[in-house]
């Protein structure tokens, strides 16, 4: 919050600057003062993949390697997504940028080690389920890779976890 301050004291008009310093803590004090918990690295994944447990524990770089489309199920999929057996998208409500942040915050509550840093969000599959799946950084330097239900982030669902794993 101090950077984006600073950054309006003087007088510069650059929005998306003072946005990143306001919502993307970088330091473990920030995120202790009330900034946000989760800070993600870029844009959101509509990858289809459906992903499995021996996937998520590889290294992101091979995530994709190990991840296994399903084509079948995919084939009307909206957006690359996997529909639900009566054909809805059960993620859809994740799409909205308040109801992922929402959700972000409910995985950081349930995974407490300090600030977490979002390397991959990808509305995808889990085990032919639909899920949110997020990798992450948290602040002892652990990977993460963390599997969300539809719930995620709704009042008495917490992060509607499915699965986690450390990665590596």
């Amino acid at each position: 919050v101090g950077l984006g301050v600073n950054h309006l004291a003087r007088g510069t008009d650059d929005a998306r600057t003072a946005d990143t310093a306001l919502n993307h803590p970088a330091s473990a004090p920030e995120a202790a003062s009330g900034a946000d918990p989760v800070r993600t690295t870029g844009p959101a994944m509509h990858s289809g993949t459906d992903y499995t447990p021996q996937s998520l524990a590889a290294p992101l770089a091979t995530t994709k390697a190990y991840g296994v489309p399903s084509p079948p199920r995919m084939a009307g999929a909206e957006g690359g997504r996997i529909p639900a057996p009566d054909g809805r998208d059960l993620l859809a409500r994740l799409t909205d940028q308040d109801a992922l942040r929402a959700c972000l915050r409910a995985i950081a509550a349930e995974h407490p080690a300090g600030p977490l840093v979002a390397d991959l969000i990808d509305y995808a599959a889990f085990q032919g389920e639909q899920a949110l799946v997020v990798r992450f950084t948290d602040g002892t330097g652990t990977s993460w890779a963390w599997v969300s239900g539809p719930e995620c982030g709704v009042p008495g669902s917490g992060a509607d976890t499915r699965y986690r794993t450390r990665v590596g």
